[in-house]
């Protein structure tokens, strides 16, 4: 921080260089980057790199953290399975998963959950605003998922195995949460950086082609620096 502050971007990339643990969060292009930079504005592309970097280790970390509660061993890599035109939509599989688990496996069915008469007070969904779940391009809010989830599996489940149920569901919220946005920013940031429209920006400080590219690549290395 002292050295950003007095602009020493090179002493910056430097420091970061030689440190074992922040040196994983950046590509050497990110350091190059920062390196050149002669001013904030400059340097933001490479800070933005490394911050991306930093939010898919936090969910990875949790991804590994959460599997003794979740009892699972399963990894939230199925939020990342492509969509028909090939992108990555983690709103999209949290949706599927969600219809999966709790309806008979359509949309329709999951309504009908949601809107069983004998519960009155379980939180309205229609299914305008579950195809806007399901499309990916807008996630529900904690404040409506929470109640929602809540109160179906506490009429289908045992309390323990809709505690269980509700930590599996509720983790692969947060983590969907989370890589939507990091991909969402990433695209944006990229397409602003992006010099001329050639091909560079924030992707090339990720090392990548495409935000996806980057999320698939980068994702098994965390889980696997976390594992160990």
């Amino acid at each position: 921080d002292s050295l950003m502050a007095v602009w020493d971007f090179a002493g910056t990339s430097a420091a970061l260089s030689s440190n074992p643990q922040l040196r994983l969060y950046l590509t050497a292009q990110a350091l190059q980057s920062l390196a050149e930079a002669k001013s904030d504005v400059d340097a933001l592309p490479s800070r933005f790199a490394g911050a991306m970097e930093v939010l898919l280790s936090n969910v990875a970390q949790m991804d590994i953290k959460t599997r003794k509660v979740r009892q699972s061993d399963e990894t939230f890599e199925w939020l990342f399975l492509p969509d028909r035109d090939g992108r990555c939509n983690p709103g999209r599989q949290f949706t599927r998963r969600l219809v999966e688990r709790l309806g008979p496996g359509t949309l329709e069915g999951f309504i009908s959950q949601a809107n069983d008469p004998s519960h009155p007070n379980r939180e309205f969904v229609d299914l305008a605003t579950l195809k806007r779940w399901s499309s990916g391009l807008r996630l529900p809010s904690r404040d409506k998922i929470g109640p929602l989830l809540r109160s179906i599996l506490k009429s289908r489940l045992n309390e323990v195995d809709a505690a269980i149920e509700l930590e599996r569901l509720g983790n692969a919220y947060g983590s969907a949460r989370r890589i939507h946005k990091a991909l969402e920013l990433v695209a944006m940031c990229d397409a602003r950086t992006m010099p001329d429209g050639r091909a560079a920006g924030v992707l090339q400080l990720l090392g990548s082609d495409s935000a996806e590219s980057w999320l698939r690549s980068r994702y098994p290395y965390w889980l696997k620096h976390w594992q160990n």
